[in-house]
């Protein structure tokens, strides 16, 4: 369907567009009141949230079945048997539920801002995004929150130092775009679900294959309050470190034993993985430049880097601290 002809079916029906929320949740007793909260706030842009517990041991599940109970039209908990599948995966297993023309990932202890869903609707309608033909990722920045909800940073972008072009080499080497700030249309989901093997996390190999179709939008607003707590699966990491932490004379081993403070084969295997897709004939000489560049000598490495000019074509200043200084935490944000 033509994008024009789907937004004004879309404008005749309802004038928003509506989201399939996919949530997955572990432990997350304390915090996923307090979400499903701000979801339901939200729910003229919702069709349905779908909800699959990855193996919770408190009461989680009792929480999400009494919200099921009252918003029955809204809220689907997917009770399956696969065990504890990490969040990566059982993302993946969620997006097989889903028909909607977008989706919307979603952490359990997160707070969403009320106009999140009302901002991506408005800039889909804007774009002229047809969900179900075109392959396009959307992601916002984050207002990174304490446990109570107190403002530590205005922008994750900024004090992350990703606030950088989300090229494909750029997201390879350190991830631009955070899984419960983005929405995934049904095309990428659709083209790309069943792989993902050498990415540990979804938003991960979504982002990598947006970025090989140059699908990859930016809303430059906070939309998430990204609460860090002491359990997060991912989050910002402490920053406070003293003079001896920061130096860690002891990776010096670590650095020149060959890895730099980076997971060079797991690069190798992201990198073989995406292969297999369509490209450019520029994206696939930066891949096959990358993977020579990850399977030689530690010291090689560097003098690969500066002769291929990776800043050249997008490889910013952060990340080439991310790569090679990791071990002395030169680099901002790590």
């Amino acid at each position: 369907m033509q994008a024009q002809n789907w937004l004004k079916i879309m404008d005749e029906c309802s004038g928003v567009v509506k989201f399939d929320i996919l949530m997955s949740t572990y432990n997350g007793e304390d915090f996923i009141t307090s979400q499903l909260d701000s979801l339901l706030s939200q729910k003229d842009y919702i069709n349905m949230i779908y909800i699959r517990d990855d193996g919770s041991t408190d009461r989680t599940i009792q929480i999400i079945k009494e919200y099921a109970k009252n918003w029955t039209k809204l809220i689907f908990l997917i009770e399956d048997d696969e065990g504890n599948l990490g969040p990566g995966k059982s993302f993946y297993s969620l997006c097989e539920r889903s028909s909607s023309p977008f989706v919307a990932f979603c952490d359990q202890d997160d707070i969403w801002d009320s106009s999140k869903l009302s901002t991506f609707s408005e800039f889909i309608i804007k774009n002229k995004i047809d969900g179900k033909s075109k392959s396009a990722l959307i992601h916002c920045d984050l207002k990174v929150v304490d446990n109570n909800l107190t403002e530590m940073y205005p922008s994750f972008w900024n004090i992350m130092n990703i606030n950088i072009p989300d090229t494909l080499v750029n997201i390879l080497i350190r991830n631009t775009v955070t899984g419960c700030a983005c929405v995934v249309s049904h095309k990428l989901i659709n083209k790309y679900k069943t792989k993902g093997v050498a990415f540990k996390l979804h938003d991960h190999f979504f982002a990598s294959c947006s970025a090989l179709e140059n699908a990859i939008h930016r809303i430059n607003q906070p939309l998430v309050n990204y609460r860090q707590h002491n359990n997060n699966c991912v989050g910002i990491g402490r920053r406070k470190k003293s003079l001896l932490q920061r130096m860690r004379f002891f990776s010096l081993y670590r650095t020149f034993n060959g890895h730099f403070g980076y997971d060079w084969e797991l690069l190798a295997g992201r990198i073989r993985e995406l292969q297999r897709f369509p490209m450019s004939d520029m994206q696939e000489n930066q891949l096959e430049m990358m993977l020579k560049i990850c399977q030689s000598h530690p010291i090689k490495r560097i003098f690969l880097m500066c002769n291929n000019q990776l800043s050249t074509i997008g490889v910013s200043k952060d990340n080439l601290k991310y790569l090679f200084c990791r071990p002395f935490n030169f680099g901002k944000g790590q």
